[in-house]
């Protein structure tokens, strides 16, 4: 799959380059030879992009994967900064730099 997906995107690309250079070079009222070939190259270019596109995901993750893996690590802790607390006994909301719940007194 990670060889044949690119194959097959090349072979639609140059059919599709066949096609348009036909069909400029056509003259005013002549007919292009090679119509038929934009037609079929078309699907074969997007057959081609979908088979390469994991072997292609796959790769940008392995180069980026520390990078990735750091922006998660402090999305999460962003996560957890914001968060409200809660008092462990009554439930009640606390504020982020409270020593004593405000309602029962339980400290944290």
């Amino acid at each position: 799959m990670k060889k044949i997906g690119p194959l097959i995107l090349l072979i639609g690309l140059a059919g599709f380059a066949v096609f348009l250079f036909d069909f400029v070079s056509a003259d005013l009222l002549e007919e292009p030879k090679y119509f038929l070939v934009g037609f079929v190259s078309m699907p074969l270019i997007f057959i081609g992009a979908v088979m390469s596109m994991p072997s292609l995901q796959q790769k940008y993750l392995k180069q980026n994967e520390e990078i990735l893996r750091e922006q998660m690590k402090t999305m999460g802790e962003g996560f957890y900064e914001d968060r409200e607390k809660f008092c462990s006994n009554c439930g009640d909301c606390i504020e982020k730099n409270a020593k004593y719940c405000s309602v029962c007194g339980t400290p944290l």
